[in-house]
C-alpha cells in the first residue's frame, strides 16, 4: 500500500513539475539551419527584430488537469527565438540575411512582435500547447528609399507534446513564429524577390 501511495505521489509531483513557471529560452541552431548557405547572388536583407511593449513578461498560463492554473510561461528570450525563426525563413525563401544592422544592405525586414501567447493544458499523459503570435512586418527597400506599409501577420497552432518544459515550449513557440514570418514573406506584395 505504501508503495502505491509513493508511486502516486511521485507521479503527481512529476505532473505538477511540468506545470511550473517556465521561461522561453534560446535554442541552439538546428543542423538544418546550419546546412543552409545562401547564394552570394541572393539579395541581402538586414533583419531588424523588435518586441512591442504590448508583449508582457507573462505569455500564458500552465494549467494542471485542464482547470487548475499552477504556473506561467514567461517571455524569457523571445527576441532571440524570433530572430532565429526569421533568419531561417529568409534563408529558405532565398535571401541572404544580414544580422549586422550597421552594415548597409539593399533591403531590410523589420519584424515586431505585437502579441504572443503560450498556454499549456495538462492532459495527464500529454499536454496541449497553444501558441499564437501577431507580427507587424515591413520592408525597407534601400535602393528606392521606400518602405512598405507595415502589415500584420497572425498565426496560431496547437500541438500535443509529452513534457512542456522550457526547451520544448521554446521550440513550439519558435515554430509558430517561423510560420508567421513565412506567411508574411509570401504575402508581402512589395517584398524584394530573390
Amino acid at each position: 500500500m505504501k508503495r502505491i501511495a509513493s508511486c502516486f505521489i511521485f507521479g503527481l509531483f512529476i505532473l505538477v513539475t511540468g506545470c511550473a513557471t517556465t521561461s522561453l529560452v534560446s535554442l541552439p541552431l538546428s543542423e538544418e539551419l546550419k546546412s543552409l548557405t545562401p547564394s552570394t547572388l541572393a539579395p541581402e536583407v538586414s533583419l531588424d527584430i523588435h518586441i512591442s511593449s504590448e508583449v508582457t513578461n507573462s505569455l500564458g498560463t500552465q494549467f494542471f488537469l485542464l482547470v487548475f492554473p499552477l504556473g506561467k510561461t514567461l517571455a524569457g528570450e523571445i527576441e532571440a527565438l524570433t530572430l532565429d525563426a526569421a533568419y531561417k525563413e529568409l534563408l529558405i525563401a532565398g535571401y541572404r540575411p544580414n544580422l549586422d544592422l550597421n552594415k548597409a544592405s539593399d533591403n531590410a525586414l523589420r519584424v515586431t512582435v505585437r502579441k504572443a501567447e503560450v498556454t499549456t493544458y495538462d492532459l495527464v499523459f500529454t499536454r496541449l500547447v497553444k501558441c499564437s503570435v501577431t507580427l507587424e512586418m515591413g520592408w525597407i527597400l534601400k535602393n528606392t528609399g521606400k518602405a512598405t506599409p507595415p502589415f500584420l501577420v497572425e498565426f496560431q497552432q496547437k500541438s500535443y507534446i509529452p513534457l512542456p518544459f522550457s526547451r520544448r515550449l521554446s521550440k513550439e513557440f519558435q515554430k509558430t513564429v517561423s510560420k508567421a514570418v513565412k506567411r508574411g514573406i509570401q504575402l508581402s506584395p512589395l517584398a524584394p524577390r530573390p
